[in-house]
């Protein structure tokens, strides 16, 4: 076994770095195909605010993050479905309503700042055994619906 792989935080980041590198091309393809390509953007600030929001409230910050997540991709398909306005309209409401809401919470409380950079630009080498196990079960579902 080569000698990076005797450090636990390199074994979780190879394998969260599988994970992703798995499930990202599968996903972006289903989305392209569907011309939904800017949902990533969307959501992504969905998740920072979510992720302010579970700052905020001291829950675990990437489960608050995909719950806004999760809402947020529900109700830009249910706009999308019932033709209240075009998808691309849709995705653009939610990524500055998301960003608008974010950057009021962010204001809101000083304290945090730092844990929520952290959290928006990252580090693979930060993965936890919790990210770990988030990320397999939404690899699941999301190889199950694509």
């Amino acid at each position: 076994m080569p000698e990076i792989f005797q450090y636990d935080f390199m074994v979780k980041a190879f394998i969260g770095g599988i994970l992703v590198g798995g499930l990202a091309p599968a996903l972006g393809l289903f989305l392209v195909l569907r011309r939904l390509a800017m949902i990533s953007d969307s959501l992504s600030h969905v998740a920072l605010t979510g992720v302010a929001i579970g700052l905020l409230t001291r829950t675990y910050p990437p489960i608050a993050g995909l719950g806004a997540t999760a809402v947020a991709a529900v109700a830009i398909e249910t706009v999308r479905l019932r033709r209240l306005m075009p998808g691309d309209a849709a995705l653009a409401v939610v990524l500055y309503s998301a960003l608008a809401v974010a950057v009021v919470i962010i204001s809101l409380a000083d304290g945090f700042n730092v844990d929520l950079f952290a959290y928006l630009f990252g580090s693979i080498l930060t993965v936890t055994s919790t990210d770990l196990w988030l990320l397999a079960g939404l690899t699941v579902i999301v190889v199950g619906f694509v």
